[in-house]
């Protein structure tokens, strides 16, 4: 353990990367090989992260940014909002399940935009009047080849919703989920999907029709899940909650394995590396936890990242405490690929 340990500590260093930018860190994501982490910010931009094999003798990695802007509409003529990149978040960044080449961002103004990571060019974008009034919760990317790919969202008023790809046009399923869900993920060979809710139990939806085929409870108690991660080979499921826990269950043995307490705060993503050796695990505290999954116990911990209270929040309103993740690339740590 001590010695991999030192040696994450190693790879963090040689890790560390800085970019000539300001803007703050909104979401991330690794593809299917490890090789590339696409990192949205709150400023219209997508940082292309791209590691090379062997990294650990590498003293560089090379970054693409591309902005939102920059990116010719393609398909949408008109856009339903027109924000400057300034104005315009990445809300979510997600790649295929299979092919390490594509990937999808969606953002403040409702569009969804595909990539191909490895060159940072624009493919197509969509845009749909109904899924634009809504908000995106969470989105998965599946598909047999980058010509038959499909889209699963779960959004703000228990929607989900199918993007079946048809040439250069998605059509377009949705069902009420019927259950408050915060994030979805693909199960199974068949790719159904999987996602938590807040009453405590975890719900199985059919990918063809969206309709649940199977529910159960982790545990007697209800514990308001908010996110969830399943490991390459879908023998583990980690389930994050509002109560900063986060519990490891079995699939097979449909059993809790162990439970780790080491958050503060609602936990907010999980992730398990490429080989399914490590979990990332963050949320409303100042730091992210890395644990290896062998005995799911703590081996680095990135602290200081600036997570601030707003000290303006009015709370004789009961309006919530909001805090803001405030991370600069300059002070931005790059996990290496761990395939």
């Amino acid at each position: 353990m001590n010695q991999l340990s030192k040696k994450w500590k190693t790879s963090l260093k040689k890790h560390f990367i800085k970019a000539s930018l300001v803007s703050n860190v909104r979401c991330a994501s690794w593809n299917s090989t490890g090789e590339i982490l696409a990192i949205g910010t709150n400023s219209g931009e997508i940082l292309f992260v791209k590691f090379e094999k062997g990294l650990e003798n590498c003293d560089d990695v090379t970054i693409q940014i591309v902005t939102i802007s920059e990116a010719k509409e393609k398909f949408v003529e008109d856009n339903p909002i027109d924000l400057k990149d300034t104005e315009n978040e990445i809300n979510h960044v997600v790649f295929h399940n299979i092919h390490p080449h594509l990937c999808v961002t969606s953002s403040n103004d409702h569009v969804l935009r595909f990539w191909n990571p490895y060159n940072g060019v624009k493919i197509g974008d969509w845009c749909n009047s109904e899924l634009a009034s809504q908000t995106l919760n969470s989105i998965c990317f599946k598909g047999k080849s980058v010509i038959d790919s499909t889209l699963y969202c779960i959004t703000n008023y228990e929607r989900l919703w199918k993007l079946q790809q048809v040439s250069d046009d998605f059509k377009v399923t949705t069902k009420l989920s019927q259950n408050e869900i915060n994030d979805i993920a693909l199960y199974g060979e068949e790719n159904n999907i999987i996602g938590p809710s807040h009453r405590g139990t975890v719900i199985m939806y059919d990918g063809d029709t969206l309709e649940q085929y199977q529910s159960f409870e982790i545990g007697t108690q209800k514990r308001g899940y908010r996110v969830i991660a399943l490991n390459k080979d879908q023998t583990l499921m980690a389930l994050g909650n509002n109560f900063a826990q986060v519990q490891i269950y079995m699939m097979d043995q449909e059993t809790v394995l162990t439970q780790y307490d080491g958050m503060r705060n609602t936990v907010r993503h999980l992730s398990f590396s490429a080989c399914g050796r490590l979990l990332a695990i963050g949320g409303d505290d100042e730091y992210i936890v890395i644990l290896e999954t062998k005995n799911f116990t703590e081996i680095y911990r990135i602290d200081n990242l600036g997570s601030k209270l707003y000290k303006d929040c009015d709370r004789s309103k009961n309006s919530p405490i909001r805090k803001e993740r405030n991370v600069q690339y300059e002070q931005a740590i790059i996990l290496g690929p761990f395939v």
